[in-house]
């Protein structure tokens, strides 16, 4: 279970390339990799028995699935396969991602025999683990469906904020502020970094902060063949469908731990890349070599901080920040 554990990480770190480089890139997609694959949660998720890669893996999949839809392929119906299978690994993952797998839908399906395998895949997707959890359960389906029920009202109840306690959703929302930042703040850092340097080479250089026809929201590197793609495929709209469900589910619903930020570490370090990625486009020559160096130096820095902290740091803060500030809200045993 700890082999597949770490393939898991391992495909997950792959797959994000994948999809980075479709978003944003080759740079984006090595440096988004990069970066997940380093991060202190991927490492632990990847080291002990834990079904967290599994989800990173399918909602990149997801992401490079909705990308690359096209007209009367099949990517649609793959595209509810593995959301299906993937219910089988965790049932939140359904909602989770079935915004990207619904662009796969709309982007490939065009005819009723399209939408007929589409189904055939969901339901047999869904088979595939169901049938044999319904024949193992003693009681059958009804008592499986009881004791999913009573796991999503009791975590309902400690932590949503629609039913939980104002407490309880309050600690909720601080553990999942908690994680995020010492996740994600370093790579939030470099995509800061990265869009106030694209506003300003537009201002120095007076020219578009990339080519008119590499711009941000569109793969540079891929062959149109002639075909325009819809807004539903843009890269805003597939990482706002891979970003927001899952942000939704973890703050409105329950932060169950720190292996929750591997819903949507990927996506959201592919959107911080995209800035310094679009100005390795830029017009200007200068610009576009300075860029590459900082940008490289600053995805290397965190790579090698994230490193540190798992191999080497006593936490995932620092030793410093929990002996010298015990009132800050980050260093509070209780996230």
């Amino acid at each position: 279970l700890v082999l597949l554990a770490a393939l898991a990480s391992a495909g997950a770190a792959a797959l994000t390339c994948v999809a980075g480089t479709a978003l944003g890139g080759l740079w984006v997609g090595i440096g988004s990799a990069a970066v997940v694959a380093s991060a202190p949660v991927s490492w632990f998720a990847g080291s002990t028995v834990s079904a967290y890669g599994f989800e990173t893996v399918i909602g990149t999949l997801l992401i490079v699935l909705a990308r690359r839809a096209r007209p009367y392929r099949a990517h649609g119906a793959l595209a509810v396969a593995v959301l299906m299978l993937g219910g089988g690994v965790r049932l939140s993952i359904i909602p989770a991602f079935a915004f990207l797998a619904a662009i796969a839908v709309v982007a490939s399906v065009r005819t009723v025999g399209q939408l007929l395998a589409t189904v055939g895949a969901g339901v047999g997707g869904l088979a595939v683990w169901l049938v044999p959890v319904v024949f193992i359960q003693p009681g059958g389906i009804s008592v499986w469906l009881h004791a999913v029920h009573v796991q999503i009202s009791d975590a309902a109840h400690q932590s949503s904020v629609f039913v939980a306690p104002p407490s309880g959703a309050v600690t909720n929302i601080g553990t999942f502020g908690g994680w995020s930042l010492v996740s994600l703040g370093p790579v939030v850092a470099v995509g800061l970094v990265g869009a106030v340097a694209l506003a300003g080479a537009r201002i120095v250089t007076r020219h578009p902060a990339g080519n008119i026809r590499l711009r941000i929201w569109s793969r540079p590197s891929e062959p149109r063949a002639g075909i325009e793609r819809p807004r539903y495929q843009h890269t805003g709209a597939i990482l706002a469908a891979a970003v927001i469900p899952p942000l939704a589910l973890v703050t409105l619903g329950q932060f169950a731990g720190g292996g929750d930020v591997l819903w949507y570490l990927a996506p959201v370090t592919v959107l911080m890349l995209l800035p310094a990625g679009r100005l390795l486009h830029h017009r200007s020559r200068g610009v576009r070599l300075g860029a590459a160096v900082v940008a490289t130096v600053l995805v290397a820095g965190t790579v090698g901080v994230n490193v540190q902290r798992f191999v080497a740091g006593p936490g995932i803060l620092p030793a410093s920040v929990m002996q010298h500030h015990r009132n800050w809200w980050i260093s509070q045993r209780l996230y």
